[in-house]
């Protein structure tokens, strides 16, 4: 329990026909920690993934594109669904559910394009709409600039000012104008409308007609729209709630069967062979030859290459010589080898503490594991800072329903420093403190006893001190 478990490393050769039965076993075993096969070993390449990937990845592509469609997550269904049926009904089920969810898709996002459109139009025509003119009116000009724009104050004083001959419309709160002025005097009046803070405003090359009859007609036809892509979203979000749990549960398979197919390129292989190295816990190795043996019989071969030991051999000094400089890394006589997985070995309760461990980082092979020290440790020095009885029972309860409820690793581990730091406080807060809610059993001090509000006063119960409840 102090140190993680000892791990040993295996090889095992079989012929290729065996590839996808061996990797189910392995799966199957949950024991082995597949190692990189050498490139550069002669003899050997780097093997090719099963022939299911590519149909599985294209599965596992189309099923993720159903996801983001449909907005689906891991939180939205806790159904199990069958292996066998994801299986078995995967073609039948998704053809139909791909099929209504990208019709209904291709519907949203015409009624959405279109509505941005309709909003663009609006948006571009509200500026115009308090002014009297039409919008053709606006353009079309050979010897006329027409300048529009939003305005911090109203300009038209300095306009007549400056300008012989020019037309000015404006809001009632003359924060929006638009100046006709001749070519020859456009420059003069730029320059005075941008000492009134102008900035300009295209106008609409494409409209034509009032503005405010423009907006009267687009505003209903985006209610409209607006309408019906309530109605495709409520479509949409039926659809996610009937097939989220099948779609998880196929994406989830599917996951793990392309992880399979894919596995082969981390092994070697010849033209009718394939060879794969793997740590896996010492504990393990005659549990897995056994199931080798059991399901191939002489046609696979296991061989354990060495268990690991808890102290590298020759690597201090080595590490040692090449920082003073005596030896080179080419002239070492052993290399650094690849850092050997580590498993950590707990019971049930202990594991419940391993997330706290893994926040900072998980422990190396050669490394003690702090778990054992957290589980004892961390709830009794919670429990010493609360030291309050009552305050105790509530995290003792919020604690049960958690670890019973929640399923993600972290709310877990908090639900399990909340029971386990409860028990702890209930016990500070009976024999070292003896408080309650904020409130002493007894008063500590019998000459103020009338003063003090405790337990003992509020209940009308004379609780002893002698029982050492609180100092």
């Amino acid at each position: 329990m102090l140190l993680p478990e000892a791990m040993s490393r295996i090889l095992v050769i079989g012929t290729k026909d065996q590839l996808p039965e061996t990797i189910e076993l392995l799966y199957a075993l949950e024991n082995a920690h597949v190692m990189d096969f050498p490139a550069e070993e002669e003899g050997f390449s780097i093997g090719a993934p099963l022939p299911s990937a590519s149909e599985n990845s294209h599965r596992l592509l189309r099923l993720r594109s159903i996801q983001k469609d449909l907005n689906i997550n891991t939180k939205d269904s806790s159904e199990k669904i069958p292996v066998s049926t994801v299986k078995n009904d995967f073609d039948n089920i998704f053809a139909s559910l791909e099929e209504e969810t990208t019709k209904v898709g291709e519907r949203k996002a015409s009624i959405s394009e279109r509505i941005s459109a309709l909003d663009a139009r609006k948006k571009a025509v509200e500026p115009f709409a308090q002014l009297p003119l039409n919008l053709e009116l606006y353009r079309g000009y050979s010897n006329l600039t027409v300048l529009a724009g939003n305005v911090a104050s109203d300009p038209e004083g300095v306009l007549r000012e400056s300008l012989q001959d020019f037309e000015i419309f404006k809001t009632p709160e003359s924060d929006f104008v638009v100046v006709f002025v001749r070519n020859s005097e456009a420059q003069e009046a730029q320059r005075i409308l941008a000492q009134h803070g102008y900035s300009e405003v295209p106008i609409p090359q494409a409209e034509e007609g009032s503005p405010s009859e423009i907006l009267k007609s687009i505003e209903p036809e985006i209610k409209q729209l607006s309408e019906e892509l309530e109605k495709v979203n409520s479509q949409l979000e039926e659809l996610r709630k009937k097939h989220a749990a099948f779609v998880l549960a196929a994406e989830e398979q599917f996951s793990i069967e392309v992880q399979k197919a894919e596995t082969p390129l981390r092994f070697g292989e010849t033209t009718h062979s394939f060879v794969l190295e793997a740590w896996m816990p010492t504990r393990e190795v005659e549990r897995t030859k056994k199931a080798l043996t059991e399901k191939f019989g002489d046609n696979i071969y296991m061989e354990l290459l060495e268990n690991e030991k808890r102290v590298e051999e020759n690597h201090g000094e080595l590490r040692e010589a090449l920082e003073a400089g005596v030896i080179t890394a080419d002239s070492g006589p052993k290399p650094i080898k690849e850092e050997t997985p580590s498993k950590l070995n707990h019971s049930k309760t202990g594991r419940l503490f391993e997330f706290y461990t893994k926040l900072i980082s998980t422990p190396r092979y050669h490394e003690v594991d702090p778990t054992v020290f957290i589980m004892l440790f961390f709830p009794v020095f919670f429990g010493f800072m609360v030291g309050d009885v009552g305050y105790g029972a509530i995290f003792i309860v919020l604690g049960y329903l958690g670890l019973k409820k929640v399923r993600s690793k972290e709310w877990r581990a908090i639900a399990t420093m909340l029971f386990y730091g409860g028990i702890f406080s209930i016990f500070f807060g009976l024999f070292i403190f003896g408080d309650m809610m904020g409130i002493e059993f007894a008063s500590r001090n019998p000459a103020h006893e009338i003063s003090n509000i405790t337990w003992s006063a509020l209940l009308g119960i004379n609780i002893p001190t002698s029982i050492n409840l609180g100092f």
